[in-house]
C-alpha cells in the first residue's frame, strides 16, 4: 500500500471514533434511506391498501401487545397459504385470525398459514418474513405490515425488490436488527464484504457528508477504507440508530 493510500486509510478509520464526523456519517446514511425510500413509493397511492395489509392489521387487532407488528405475505402466487410473522409471539391471535379469514374479503381461498418464529433481538416482523422467503430462494413481491415500515425496514426491503405500503420515514428507537439476506450473518461474524448488499444499504455513490476538518468525503469511500472492525462497528451504529 502507497504511503498517501495508508494515509487516507488512517483518516478514514479515525472516522468512527470521532464525536463529531462519525454522526455527520451516520445522518448522511440516514438522509439516504429517507430519499430512497420517498423515491420509491413517490407514484404509489398510500390510501390503496393491498390484501395483505388489511390481514396484517387484523391480526394486529387481535393483539394484546399495542406495541406489535404484524408482516404478511402469499408463499406461492395461488394465494392460498400465508407467511406470518410478528414482533412478539402472538399465536393466540393469529390463530383466531385463520378461522376468520376465509369470511373476510380476499381471504375466501386461504385454508393455511406459516408462522416464521425468529428469535433474533429486536428484529422486525417485516425482516423476519423478508429473511424467510430469502432462505427459501424465492421473493416475497408484496409485505402486507400493520404499520408503516420503519425508515431501516424500508430500505431493506427496497434492496430485496420487495413491494409495501408505506414508511413513516423515522427510526424505531427501540433498536433494529439487520435481516440475514442483508448481510447479517457477515455482520455477526464480523466479515463484512464491501460488495454485499450492506454496501447498498449504507448509501450509494452520490450521499457524502462534511467533517470537522471542513472535508467532504463519499459515504462508500470511507467504508471502502474502513478495516473489517471498523465496518461491523459502523453497521452496528446504524442498527441502534435513534431519531
Amino acid at each position: 500500500m502507497r504511503r498517501s493510500d495508508r494515509g487516507q486509510a488512517a483518516r478514514a478509520n479515525a472516522i468512527i471514533d470521532s464525536s463529531y464526523d462519525l454522526p455527520r456519517m451516520l445522518t448522511a446514511t440516514r438522509n439516504f434511506w429517507e430519499t430512497e425510500t420517498k423515491h420509491k413509493l413517490k407514484s404509489k397511492d398510500l390510501n390503496n391498501q393491498n390484501i395483505l395489509d388489511t390481514f396484517a392489521e387484523a391480526i394486529d387487532n387481535l393483539c394484546n401487545n399495542r406495541e406489535n407488528c404484524t408482516a404478511v405475505a402469499f408463499e406461492t402466487p395461488n394465494k392460498n397459504k400465508l407467511i406470518i410473522s410478528t414482533n412478539y409471539v402472538e399465536h393466540d391471535a393469529i390463530n383466531n385470525f385463520m378461522r376468520e379469514v376465509q369470511n373476510m374479503p380476499g381471504g375466501a381461498q386461504i385454508n393455511d398459514h406459516h408462522y416464521v418464529i425468529d428469535n433474533s433481538l429486536a428484529k422486525h416482523a417485516e425482516m423476519k418474513v423478508l429473511d424467510w422467503f430469502s432462505e427459501n430462494r424465492r421473493n416475497p413481491g408484496y409485505i402486507g405490515i400493520s404499520k408503516p415500515a420503519c425508515l431501516r425496514c424500508a430500505m431493506a426491503l427496497i434492496l430485496k425488490n420487495t413491494d409495501f405500503c408505506s414508511t413513516s420515514g423515522r427510526i424505531w428507537n427501540a433498536g433494529w436488527k439487520m435481516p440475514v439476506c442483508i448481510g447479517g450473518t457477515q455482520m455477526d461474524s464480523h466479515k463484512v464484504s464491501t460488495d454485499s448488499l450492506l454496501k447498498q444499504f449504507i448509501g450509494d455513490e452520490s450521499s457524502f457528508f462534511k467533517t470537522s476538518q471542513e472535508e467532504y468525503f463519499k459515504i462508500h469511500e470511507v467504508y471502502d477504507k474502513f478495516n473489517g472492525v471498523n465496518k461491523y462497528r459502523y453497521l452496528t451504529r446504524l442498527e441502534g440508530l435513534e431519531n
